[in-house]
């Protein structure tokens, strides 16, 4: 399973829920272990993407690189901070 498939379907999880605030940040938060994870609007943007569909490093990389004024090396360094970065909150991801 790759790595983004299941970060996806934990935030499917009923333990797992996503905000979005009126100031366009948000929150994950995990209920199981009250892990809270803040949000900017590029995470908001491909937490979204993952809950379209996204299920790759590149089709996150291309959506945000057709939402957001950055270069293609910026929009990895993005992806892949954000997919460790939520890794670490939602619990423990094997890679695929």
């Amino acid at each position: 399973m790759t790595r983004i498939k299941h970060l996806a379907e934990l935030l499917d999880n009923q333990t797992i829920t996503f905000t979005k605030l009126a100031d366009d940040s948000g929150i994950v938060l995990d209920t199981d272990t009250a892990q809270v994870m803040s949000l900017n609007e590029s995470a908001i943007f491909l937490i979204e993407a993952m809950s379209k569909g996204a299920r790759t490093d590149d089709e996150l990389v291309r959506a945000l690189l057709a939402e957001f004024e950055v270069d293609d090396d910026t929009a990895r360094a993005d992806v892949e901070s954000f997919l460790e970065e939520l890794s670490k909150h939602v619990g423990t991801v094997r890679e695929g």
